[in-house]
């Protein structure tokens, strides 16, 4: 039997940094709750904004959501905000906290084990491992997507496109229709394509671990709810 005084074994404690933008927060809120239905401590770093708290309710007790203040702008009030100085305002303002974090949970029971980051902002693993701790990329888009990303980052496609179509090993051809915004319409967005491709690939090999959001495994949930038909008199 058992002592009073034996010392619960504390929980693996996991940060989840998801990246501020649509498309990219939702994925890693459910993978969040995920880890956290199955017995680990999650904290979740969400820079502040009154319009996305709805996200964040109903939460498993282990899952804690962290509001990280942004940091004021430091531009004339005059000026307009560009989105690239908006970017590098909200990668201030997480690193400021994630370094905090990490120093605070060094030593004792929440000691972080590993930090879960979005790939598109991997400059998050140059924090992490600074401090010794396990990082993993997170791919948010799908794994059709994250290979055209690839193959841009590799200079397998030519950007601009000098062709109607490109073709990506493992897949059939792409039209230009069916390719991000990002690639097929270079002119939108000069130079992000390859800051974007840069930031996902440069570090990949010091992630300890790389998780790629697919469709397959959705697909029985998705075939079962198609044979529920409506009831007939």
């Amino acid at each position: 039997m058992g002592s009073l005084q034996e010392k619960e074994t504390p929980k693996l404690h996991v940060v989840v940094v998801s990246c501020h933008a649509q498309g990219h927060i939702n994925p890693l809120l459910q993978f969040a709750k995920h880890l956290a239905h199955v017995g680990l401590q999650v904290t979740l770093p969400v820079i502040s904004s009154s319009s996305s708290d709805h996200h964040y309710r109903h939460l498993p007790l282990s899952l804690t959501v962290d509001h990280v203040p942004l940091l004021p702008y430091q531009g004339a009030e005059t000026e307009t905000e560009t989105v690239p100085a908006l970017w590098e305002r909200r990668k201030e303002s997480m690193s400021v906290y994630l370094k905090e974090l990490m120093r605070c949970h060094e030593d004792g029971s929440k000691r972080i084990s590993c930090v879960v980051y979005d790939s598109v902002i991997s400059w998050v693993l140059d924090i992490v491992k600074g401090f010794g701790v396990m990082g993993a990329a997170f791919f948010t888009q799908s794994c059709a997507v994250n290979s055209i990303y690839y193959s841009v980052y590799k200079h397998w496609v030519s950007v601009p496109l000098d062709k109607g179509w490109i073709f990506v090993d493992g897949f059939p051809l792409f039209e230009a229709l069916d390719l991000p915004s990002f690639v097929a319409d270079q002119g939108k967005y000069p130079g992000f394509l390859q800051h974007l491709a840069d930031e996902q690939f440069q570090r990949l090999n010091e992630a300890d671990w790389i998780f790629a959001n697919t469709f397959d495994a959705l697909e029985p949930q998705v075939r079962v709810k198609n044979h529920i038909s409506p009831q007939t008199p």
